[in-house]
């Protein structure tokens, strides 16, 4: 995500009632500007925002847009949950 909203947190909200461990995948200024546009929330402060929402457990920096098994193994993950803009 770029700038976060209701919707946002109500899908990390919602996320976490599936699992015991809620890992969130954060992307990068330029995954984010190779897929979507020029982000208005820098990641730093993305990052930093995250680490103050309740439901998120664990955090990975720099994730692929596209979901990648990798990924999904870094976050020693059963399943993943994407918002409905997945590649």
């Amino acid at each position: 995500f770029d700038i976060m909203h209701s919707g946002h947190y109500n899908a990390i909200r919602q996320a976490k009632s599936l699992c015991d461990v809620l890992v969130v995948g954060v992307h990068s200024d330029a995954v984010i500007g190779e897929n979507k546009s020029v982000p208005v929330m820098r990641q730093a402060e993305r990052y930093e925002l995250l680490n103050h929402i309740k439901w998120i457990d664990e955090i990975i920096h720099d994730v692929p847009y596209s979901p990648e098994l990798a990924t999904l193994e870094l976050a020693r993950a059963d399943f993943c949950v994407h918002g409905d803009d997945m590649p």
